[in-house]
């Protein structure tokens, strides 16, 4: 399939157990969306496009572009910062059709280093990022 890192997919199958472990007997691949990774500054060049996804990963941090809001509590508004440039990421769910308003539930604080799939979008001037949850570095 192709398949990497940050891919979107979805598996159908039947559920199983062995040993007392759930499992899927017979998956099949439903669909499959293919994410690429990218720097913060190749993400911030990408077209505005709510249906493409890319793979960005950095450091959480304040931003600091004029209109924007810092919440790690409830939305997920933050900067996300690489060695190429920092981004300002609008509202992070807390996975692939996860929930919204519950990004204080993962317990990312300020400095922890984050990998979220993101579409791109720009609101009055600001380049944004709206995100997915993927991981978070071990610390």
């Amino acid at each position: 399939q192709g398949l990497n890192v940050g891919d979107i997919v979805t598996v159908v199958g039947k559920r199983g157990e062995y040993k007392t472990t759930k499992e899927m007997v017979s998956p099949v691949f439903e669909s499959v969306k293919n994410v690429e990774t990218v720097s913060i500054a190749d993400f911030r060049a990408k077209a505005d496009d709510k249906t493409t996804y890319y793979l960005i990963s950095g450091t959480v941090g304040k931003s600091t572009e004029a209109g924007t809001k810092y919440d790690l509590d409830t939305y997920g508004n933050f900067a996300l910062t690489d060695a190429t440039g920092s981004v300002y990421i609008y509202g992070v769910t807390t996975g692939w059709n996860g929930e919204s308003k519950k990004f204080g539930t993962l317990g990312v604080k300020e400095g922890d280093n984050i990998t979220i799939i993101a579409y791109k979008t720009s609101y009055k001037g600001t380049i944004e990022g709206v995100g997915i949850f993927l991981s978070k570095a071990s610390e």
